[in-house]
């Protein structure tokens, strides 16, 4: 048995099921050899997600690694991770603070979000809560570019060495979704995803 760690929780190894039967499920398709730029997947039985504004481009359940986003109101921010969870954020005494002891920080920024978490990255949001950039410590970062200026559609996700990930997409008509049809890595080859119908 070991401890509970200090973020208040419990470590996952391999695919888990939860105790209320939840699968999860953690791949990784392509990391650069940093592992800053990288195209990780995530399922999650209980996680079917929509966007804030009813868009999504999304498999339900499935998600990506840059598929972080806020749902912002005016006295809690509720942050949407990948993996399924999310972690609340109320305001108290003029500051964002975390409903359980967990280590990660909200704030307000100009013109959006910053959310520091517990492995000390900072990820930035604009004031729609949608992910704009990721940064480390040592200074490195990760931007993101949409279809469009208010867009929710990821098309590309770019590095400092000047990597990229390109993301493709198409719709599908079954579920009324448009799905990652394929992800041009840095060096040219692609990746191809298809939907169970």
């Amino acid at each position: 048995i070991r401890p509970l760690p200090a973020s208040g929780q419990c470590e996952k190894f391999g695919d888990p099921i939860t105790l209320d039967g939840e699968i999860v499920e953690h791949d990784i398709d392509y990391a650069a050899g940093d592992a800053l730029l990288r195209l990780d997947r995530y399922y999650n039985s209980a996680a079917a997600v929509t966007l804030s504004d009813g868009a999504s481009t999304r498999t339900p359940r499935w998600s990506w690694g840059y598929g972080s986003f806020l749902q912002v109101g005016a006295s809690e921010v509720v942050a949407f991770r990948p993996d399924g969870q999310r972690w609340y954020f109320r305001l108290q005494g003029g500051s964002w603070k975390a409903v359980h002891p967990i280590t990660n920080t909200q704030t307000a920024a100009a013109g959006g979000w910053q959310l520091r978490t517990a492995d000390n990255r900072i990820e930035s949001y604009d004031a729609a809560g949608r992910l704009l950039g990721l940064s480390r410590h040592d200074g490195r970062r990760i931007q993101l570019h949409y279809a469009a200026a208010t867009g929710w559609q990821l098309l590309r996700a770019s590095d400092d060495y000047d990597r990229s990930l390109a993301f493709q997409y198409h719709a599908v008509p079954a579920v009324g979704l448009t799905a990652l049809q394929s992800v041009t890595l840095p060096d040219g080859s692609a990746i191809a995803y298809a939907v169970d119908p």
